[in-house]
């Protein structure tokens, strides 16, 4: 009889806790439903912007995600900005906890919950897909919010990258650090307040092995507003590496063309370099400051025709962007474009085009 007491009494208190965790996630769903719509939401194809956002935080990168968050702007930028910095909360923890105890028919009714670490990669990801959809008109709202990530260094591990060289995780600050610079560059001119952080920021050695070419480029694009950071920039600019340099050299003369002047021998050393990604560089750039054809193309020719080159689509788009100045080499551009990838296959055709736009030949 004692026996048969206490296996109700076990029961009766297992469907009691059942019970109360029902009740818990219930009052739980009812005071996120109750939050989500006592706020004034934006509604893109029928869903307010935090659906978007949170579809974001779970991992949805699709094209119909991604248009929703750059038509949404600052309104879902600003919560996958809070995402990506997210603390580590005991909360979180004890709901999975508590998930991973619920009946396995329940589960269907209770969504699962991604850790921390994850929610903060994913939305790193989304926002780097999305930072150059952020608009000049965006500054007021995001400026303030995202100059402090220039300073601001986490180091938890990333949970998305390992360094090649010592194998260990890359910190996560790193990730937010570059978001914040990329869509300072998109916001362009009406970014100027951020022009002394970033000035700070040329000589952050953190910056430098993973994303060297972020804060020069953030800079040039803001252009004549950013001409406080010109003495740094011009300092630093012979130490730098050669990929930072040509940056650099870019961002002066963003910022004042005949301060650029200075990095021309810079450029044409470049030019000559044996990495290929800073020879394609330096050669747009060369060709935006000078438009010498002559001391271009042969570079331009020389990466298209290289065998291993993961830049041939972008050596490609430079060929393009000089249009009819490279008719003089269009023989060999054609036989180039007839060996092309698949892959380059576009890319290779768009570049013909405009070479042949306003060529002779074309009449």
């Amino acid at each position: 009889m004692r026996r048969n007491t206490s296996l109700l009494q076990l029961r009766a208190r297992t469907q009691v806790r059942i019970l109360l965790l029902i009740v818990a996630f219930t009052l739980t769903a009812l005071a996120l439903l109750a939050w989500r719509f006592s706020r004034h939401e934006t509604i893109y194809n029928g869903n307010p912007s935090s659906y978007w956002v949170e579809l974001a935080i779970r991992g949805d990168q699709s094209p119909e995600t991604l248009d929703a968050l750059k038509a949404l702007g600052p309104e879902a930028i600003l919560p996958l900005l809070d995402s990506m910095q997210g603390a580590d909360s005991i909360g979180n923890s004890l709901f999975r906890w508590t998930y991973g105890k619920i009946p396995d028919r329940m589960r269907r009714y209770v969504r699962h919950a991604p850790r921390d670490s994850e929610s903060r990669s994913r939305s790193y990801m989304v926002l780097n897909r999305i930072s150059d959809s952020v608009k000049p008109s965006d500054a007021p709202l995001l400026v303030p919010r995202l100059i402090p990530l220039l300073v601001d260094f986490d180091n938890r591990p990333s949970g998305l990258f390992v360094d090649e060289e010592t194998h260990v995780a890359i910190p996560h600050g790193l990730y937010v650090r570059s978001i914040a610079a990329a869509m300072l560059a998109s916001i362009g001119p009406n970014a100027e307040a951020a022009v002394p952080t970033l000035t700070g920021a040329l000589r952050d050695p953190r910056w430098d092995k993973y994303f060297p070419t972020l804060v020069p480029e953030a800079l040039g694009q803001i252009g004549p507003r950013a001409k406080l950071a010109v003495p740094t920039l011009k300092k630093i600019l012979n130490e730098s590496s050669p990929q930072k340099a040509v940056a650099i050299v870019e961002a002066l003369w963003r910022i004042d063309p005949p301060e650029g002047e200075v990095g021309i021998p810079l450029l044409e050393n470049a030019l000559r370099d044996t990495n290929q990604p800073v020879r394609l560089s330096a050669a747009r750039l060369h060709w935006k400051m000078k438009g010498k054809a002559d001391v271009v193309l042969p570079v331009l020719l020389d990466l298209l025709r290289a065998k291993e080159n993961p830049w041939r689509d972008e050596a490609w788009q430079a060929l393009g962007e000089m249009g009819p100045a490279a008719r003089e080499v269009l023989p060999e551009v054609k036989a180039l474009a007839r060996s092309a990838s698949e892959k380059d296959a576009k890319t290779a055709q768009e570049a013909l085009e405009k070479i042949e736009s306003l060529s002779p030949a074309s009449h």
